[in-house]
């Protein structure tokens, strides 16, 4: 039923929710995580970069090798590279968390869509149902009671506004005459297109 399917979707849409969620805390996790070893790495790169001066200088008093200036080199070069990582992470880490943001907000406005598609075609059928059931019970009255002198239908048959249903002839004229002159024709009242031919009630 369309019932079953609104609890159905609105349940989905709580389970992706969750999902989405749980995506968006372990990226803040990371994201902190990434934090704090950039700060260490932004550390140990100005230390990196004292030290190669510090050894270049003493290069030049002679005091250490040129080898031992290279090698502090490689580490300020290193340690470099890793810091530019781990910028890069954190780049990425925002733009998931960017694009978890864009997806709950469809997330959310799909089910919004689909919840009053579901909410219209349910309203529809609710509305046929109420017209089917007003069709049933729909009953057609002459005028007045009389003698039916001609059918222009059958029971079942589909009718439209207006149309000539029967003719009969008022009880107080039929002892006078059986004259189609004073038959009076009996029309389907105007309460709606396409209904049933019911038998008709004095």
């Amino acid at each position: 039923s369309l019932a079953s399917e609104i609890r159905t979707r609105q349940t989905q849409h709580q389970e992706r929710l969750a999902a989405i969620a749980q995506k968006r805390q372990n990226l803040s996790q990371e994201a902190q995580a990434l934090e704090q070893e950039r700060n260490l790495m932004r550390t140990r790169q100005a230390l990196a970069q004292t030290t190669l001066t510090k050894f270049q200088a003493l290069e030049k008093n002679g005091y250490v090798s040129s080898a031992q200036v290279q090698q502090k080199q490689e580490e300020q070069l290193d340690i470099a590279a890793r810091y530019s990582a781990i910028e890069r992470n954190l780049l990425q880490n925002q733009a998931n968390q960017q694009n978890l943001s864009a997806e709950l907000a469809a997330q959310t406005s799909s089910l919004a869509q689909d919840l009053a598609q579901l909410k219209r075609a349910q309203s529809s059928l609710e509305q046929e149902s109420y017209e089917n059931r007003n069709r049933a019970e729909t009953q057609i009255t002459a005028a007045s009671a009389g003698i039916i002198t001609t059918l222009s239908g059958q029971v079942g048959q589909q009718v439209n506004a207006g149309q000539v249903l029967a003719a009969l002839i008022p009880l107080l004229d039929a002892d006078k005459s059986l004259s189609s002159k004073n038959a009076r024709q009996v029309s389907s009242p105007k309460i709606a297109s396409s209904l049933p031919l019911l038998p008709l009630a004095g």
